[in-house]
């Protein structure tokens, strides 16, 4: 087994890479399901086939002599001879003289008979058949039997090595039928030559061993796999340098004994399984190529290659929500599980062994029993009632017989504890980030070393690095230490054109899917008509849909409609979006309209584009007898659109204008920890479209788009304001996503990044002056247009004073990176001064806010890189620093800039600098330091050089 176990120490190492040291082998192009699956799968753990770096094994590409020659060697575990060759046509530097010279010793190949192998020729099918016949010790006998190629294929067939090979004599063989022919020799029981005789008459005989057994070292077992590390890990404590073992109930491998086949049992065997992925077949009967003894390089029994028997398993995999409650059942039947497919309406029962096993999240547990009265007599039963009873929240069923007996011998549930979509993948630390909107799951580190995080996407192993935001993860928790981590790519794009209350189920691009019971909609009804981007976890089901989040989505308040004086006379809206834009939308001719519940409006009026804007305007009511009112008087209302081929084919209202849409002040306090106002809750992603004061809930008015600002509630609410009103619309669990506010003003954001000024200039913008600033904003160049048709500034200042060198905050910017508002927090007009006022430049300017300045290692008595001391004048900031007499430590977690007039004292030199940059404590500088602490951490550190010796 010598190269073998060379080969496999290239494995081990190559394992690191993987999560819990587990490696397989798996090809983008060859279905692991397959026989010829299978076979690639399996020779190429063996080390005998190599695949591609791409991670393809290219079955159809065909093979060359020179491989062949090598592919053999590598089965019988072979050693490269060295020196030069016996071909005229292979030097002894080629990359398989080696291989070549020992097959040729070995009789395995033959040359052309003119002095030459012709190493890079095609390998024909019958050539390659050849090879592994004489491999096997079939030679001479496949001479007796009329030679080659004819005595060959005859024993090739008769021993079952041309199984499912698939390869025709005349052709070059492929890689997928080389394969099979490998695969089906490993078995095969070697020729032995018994005696030999001066006429030829030799005598042979089949011997007790194979390839496996005699220059492998490995045993060939079955049996089904009950145990998996994860449960030890669970168990124990998650240690990384702990070898992984697995457990195979009932195994057993079959052994020749003096020409006859034996099976030979274990109980159950445990062994090492860093070199396999074994995550997709707890519960199931396989197949495993184990060493026969210690492993040279691990030490341990190890599994070499491990896959599910060919048809040894039937396997119903159903999602918790697909269990057929028992009082929809007329009877009750012991030892019977109920289950209806999605969209199905037939039920179908499968009944369990006596003797069926029971799994949660890999570890077992006891059988799930309860007692019924049938008959007059309380019996105890297992019933879906039962199984039901083992998922938490949901999660996946598998139902397996390992004898294709239709009765189930293991039920193996996965629970899950979350489901969430991916919002970021860190692949340089291996951090997931989750879009918390539609998770509560916090980062997970792949990497941790006190947790176990396995990932399986799409059904594989995966690393970091195969996982993309808009992922879904599934979590299965095993003990405290395990996570594993089932992520799914699928989305479905579309309309949800009808649903099902009672399945909870709708129908998408003709499709039908389950909620999943993580999804935040929680009733089906709630996605009638909506349309967007859904995304499936791994059980089929919707997780997430884009319509469940806060994000802008297809949102707009209707600022007006109108009447084409065309040809055509067709109805167009104004609309403004909640994406910041606003444009003007076609209605299709058939628009339709719908009401907050996703009812159709049924009068014939309501189908026609001229009846839907009036609604929209507000100037009538489709109303009639026998139909439900839609909208009154629908004035700053937010309808969801959805648009074909750019004009508006369907309107949905949100919440119509009426007096328990909205929700008063009432001098209730907004809280930014909670993020409440009053009885209202909001997502950080909540849109808000703001209009001024004049535009009251009850007016009729059309909107002006100058008066209209939108942004996220984070534009408009500062902690503590009070008396505002606003609309509420879209409520999903108490969250409001989109509301229209009235009495709104855009309010600068005290957490976000400053602004230093780098540049300014005059821009025109809705045909007025505005101002343009550029500059850097958290390490990053940024350029803002400060507008506000009446100059209402929240420092009463003048965007024309700004200068180079200027700190400001700005109030989120729309669409175009217009922004209404700023603070001025500090002004370069002279050395080392310019401080807007206390508040700004020091001690607490709101609740996680602190501000501070001052010189440099200004006292030249102390020892203080890194450090900045405040004057006398200036008072003690409260809470964020202490001010000691050794100076003000600054940290590295923060944005530094340099501001440098050391050169210049009216055009700076602006730019990002590392820590070191910015404290450089020449004695030619004088430096100023501006710093700002927001949440307990650094957010700016600015400082202004000066000449000395000015």
């Amino acid at each position: 087994m010598t190269n073998l176990r060379k080969t496999i120490a290239v494995v081990v190492a190559m394992a690191m890479i993987f999560s819990m040291g587990m490696i397989t082998f798996a090809y983008s192009d060859v279905d692991a399901d397959t026989t010829v699956g299978e076979a690639v799968g399996i020779l190429s753990n063996l080390g005998i086939f190599t695949g591609f770096e791409d991670g393809t094994f290219r079955p159809d590409e065909t093979v060359t002599r020179a491989q062949m020659a090598a592919i053999v060697c590598r089965s019988l575990d072979l050693a490269e001879a060295g020196g030069g060759t016996v071909f005229n046509d292979v030097p002894a530097d080629h990359w398989a003289a080696g291989y070549i010279n020992t097959a040729q010793a070995q009789g395995i190949i033959n040359g052309y008979g003119n002095g030459n192998f012709g190493p890079e020729d095609q390998v024909s099918y019958e050539q390659a058949i050849a090879m592994v016949v004489r491999a096997l010790g079939y030679d001479l006998v496949a001479q007796s039997k009329g030679g080659y190629p004819t005595g060959y294929l005859s024993i090739a067939s008769s021993e079952g090595i041309t199984k499912n090979a698939n390869g025709k004599v005349g052709d070059a063989a492929k890689r997928s039928t080389l394969a099979m022919l490998v695969y089906n020799s490993l078995e095969v029981r070697l020729l032995d030559q018994t005696s030999w005789t001066t006429d030829g008459s030799d005598e042979y005989s089949k011997s007790d061993d194979t390839i496996l057994s005699k220059y492998l070292g490995v045993r060939k077992y079955e049996g089904v796999v009950t145990s998996v590390p994860f449960v030890d890990y669970a168990k124990n404590g998650y240690d990384k340098d702990d070898t992984p073992e697995i457990s195979i109930e009932n195994a057993y491998y079959t052994v020749y004994e003096n020409g006859t086949q034996v099976k030979k049992y274990d109980d159950a065997i445990g062994v090492d399984c860093s070199l396999v992925d074994i995550g997709n077949l707890f519960g199931k009967k396989v197949v495993a190529y184990i060493g026969d003894d210690e492993d040279d390089n691990t030490g341990n029994v190890m599994v070499y290659a491990i896959s599910e028997k060919s048809n040894g398993n039937t396997v119903t995999s159903i999602s918790s929500t697909q269990l057929v409650d028992e009082e929809d059942k007329e009877y009750y039947v012991d030892a019977q599980v109920s289950y209806r497919k999605t969209g199905a309406t037939k039920v179908y029962d499968l009944d369990l062994e006596s003797d069926a096993l029971f799994y949660v999240n890999y570890e077992e547990e006891s059988r799930p029993t309860h007692t019924v009265e049938i008959n007059n007599k309380t019996v105890t039963v297992t019933t879906t009632e039962d199984i039901a009873g083992l998922v938490a929240e949901g999660g996946r069923i598998d139902l397996i017989s390992n004898d294709n007996d239709n009765k189930i011998e293991i039920v193996s549930v996965l629970a899950y504890s979350d489901e969430a979509v991916i919002k970021e993948v860190d692949n340089e630390d291996d951090i997931l980030t989750f879009d918390t909107y539609t998770g509560d799951l916090e980062d997970i580190d792949l990497e941790a070393d006190d947790e176990l995080v396995i990932v399986y996407k799409d059904g594989a192993l995966a690393e970091a690095g195969d996982l993309e935001a808009d992922d879904t993860v599934s979590v299965v928790e095993v003990g405290n230490d395990v996570r594993i981590l089932y992520v799914s790519s699928e989305t479905v794009t579309g309309s949800v054109s009808s649903y099902d209350t009672t399945d909870q189920t709708v129908t998408i691009a003709g499709n039908e899917y389950e909620l999943s019971n993580f999804n935040k909609v929680n009733n089906v009804a709630n996605l009638a008509n909506e349309d967007g981007i859904f995304y499936i976890n791994v059980d089929g089901q919707i997780a997430h849909n884009e319509t469940d989040s806060t994000s802008a989505g297809n949102y707009g308040l209707v600022i007006a409609v109108a009447q084409d004086s065309g040809i055509d006379n067709n109805y167009y809206a104004k609309v403004a979006m909640a994406d910041g834009t606003i444009a003007e939308y076609d209605f299709t001719s058939k628009a339709k309209f719908y009401d907050e519940e996703g009812k159709q409006a049924t009068s014939d009026d309501a189908e026609t584009a001229e009846a839907i804007a009036e609604v929209i305007a507000g100037t009538s009511t489709v109303s009639t007898t026998g139909t439900k009112t839609l909208v009154k008087n629908a004035y700053n209302a937010v309808f969801k659109f959805t648009f074909n081929n750019g004009d508006i084919s369907k309107v949905k209202t949100l919440k119509g204008d009426s007096s328990d849409s909205y929700l008063e002040a009432n001098s209730k306090k907004y809280d930014a920890d909670s993020m409440t106002y009053g009885s209202a809750g909001f997502d950080e992603d909540t849109i808000v479209f703001g209009l001024k004061e004049a535009y009251s809930k009850t007016s009729k008015d059309v909107v002006n788009s100058d008066d209209l600002k939108i942004g996220k509630i984070s534009s408009f609410f500062a902690d503590g304001d009070d008396e505002k009103t606003f609309a509420s619309l879209d409520e999903d669990d108490g969250i409001y996503g989109v509301v229209v506010g009235y009495a709104f003003s855009a309010t600068i954001p005290e957490d976000s990044e400053a602004v230093i000024i780098t540049a300014k200039k005059t821009v025109t913008y809705n045909d007025d002056d505005a101002v343009q600033i550029t500059g850097i904003q958290g390490g990053k160049e940024v350029t803002y247009t400060i507008y506000d048709e009446d100059n209402d500034f929240t420092d009463e200042g003048d965007p024309d004073a700004l200068a180079k060198g200027d700190i400001v905050l700005v109030s989120a910017p729309d669409s175009e990176n217009v922004v209404s508002d700023f603070k001025l927090l500090y002004t370069a007009n002279s050395k080392g001064a310019g401080v807007v006022s206390a508040a700004a430049l020091n001690g607490k300017a709101s609740d996680d806010i602190y501000n501070g300045a001052g010189w440099l290692n200004k006292d030249a008595t102390k020892n203080a890189s890194s450090k900045f001391f405040i004057g006398e004048d200036i008072t003690n900031s409260e809470g964020a620093w202490a001010v000691k007499e050794d100076g003000i430590t600054i940290k590295s977690n923060a944005n530094y800039t340099l501001v440098d007039y050391s050169e210049s004292t009216k055009n700076p030199e602006i730019s990002k600098k590392s820590s070191s940059a910015v404290f450089s404590t020449s004695s030619k500088y004088e430096t100023y330091v501006f710093v700002r602490v927001y949440d307990d951490k650094l957010a700016e550190v600015v400082a202004y050089r000066y000449n000395a010796a000015e």
